[in-house]
C-alpha cells in the first residue's frame, strides 16, 4: 500500500486562538472559530479539541496541517485544497469538500455522515475506520484511494469510474453504483452477493 506524505511542521509551534490570513508554524488548542474566513490559507499548523461550528468558511486552504478532535460539521471547503493534512477523530458531519482538491490526506476515525465529495480530485487519500454512511462521491476522479473498514452504507459512487478500488473490509449496504462502473471493484465474496442483486441476479 503506498505510502502518503505526511505533515510537515517546525520544531516549535507558536500558541495561538485566531486565524490569520495568511497563518503559519501556529498551534490551536481548544479555540473556538466563530469568525468570517475569506480565502485563508494555513500552513504547518495544529488544530487540537476546536470548534469550527460558529464559523463561516468559505475559502480555506490547508497545507502541513492536522486536525484531532475537531468539530467542523457542517462547513464548507468548496473548490478549496488540502494538501498534506492528517485528520483524526474529527466530527466532520455534511462536510462540503465539493470541486475541491485532496491529495496525501489521511482521515482516521472520523465522522463524515452526509458529507459531499462530488466532483472533488482525490490523490492519495486514506480513509480509514471512518463513518461515511449516507456520503456523496459522485463524479470523482480519484488515484491511490484507500478505504479501510469504513461505514459506506447508503454512499453514492454515480458516474465514479471504482475500477481498482478496494472496499473489501468497508461496510458497503445499500451502496449506490452505476452497473457500468463496477467492473475492477474489489470485493469480499459476501459483500459480491449483496451486490449480485444490482445485475438482476437471482441466487438460490
Amino acid at each position: 500500500m503506498k505510502e502518503l506524505l505526511s505533515p510537515i511542521f517546525p520544531e516549535e509551534l507558536i500558541e495561538a486562538k485566531e486565524l490569520e490570513e495568511i497563518t503559519e508554524h501556529k498551534k490551536y488548542q481548544e479555540s473556538i472559530f466563530s469568525g468570517y474566513y475569506d480565502y485563508t490559507e494555513v500552513y504547518h499548523s495544529k488544530f487540537i479539541s476546536c470548534n469550527f461550528q460558529d464559523a463561516t468558511l468559505q475559502g480555506l486552504d490547508l497545507t502541513d496541517c492536522e486536525l484531532d478532535c475537531c468539530n467542523l460539521s457542517n462547513q464548507s471547503f468548496h473548490n478549496r485544497s488540502l494538501q498534506r493534512v492528517y485528520i483524526k477523530n474529527c466530527t466532520l458531519v455534511g462536510v462540503d469538500f465539493t470541486d475541491g482538491y485532496l491529495e496525501n490526506v489521511e482521515f482516521l476515525d472520523c465522522n463524515l455522515s452526509y458529507s459531499n465529495f462530488s466532483t472533488t480530485h482525490l490523490k492519495n487519500v486514506r480513509f480509514k475506520g471512518c463513518n461515511l454512511k449516507e456520503s456523496t462521491f459522485s463524479n470523482v476522479k480519484w488515484k491511490n484511494l484507500f478505504l479501510e473498514e469504513d461505514d459506506l452504507s447508503e454512499t453514492e459512487w454515480y458516474h465514479t469510474k471504482l475500477q481498482g478500488l478496494d472496499v473489501s473490509k468497508c461496510n458497503i449496504t445499500q451502496i449506490k453504483v452505476e452497473i457500468n462502473n463496477l467492473k475492477g471493484l474489489q470485493v469480499s465474496l459476501e459483500q459480491a452477493l449483496s451486490l449480485s442483486t444490482l445485475l438482476g441476479i437471482i441466487i438460490k
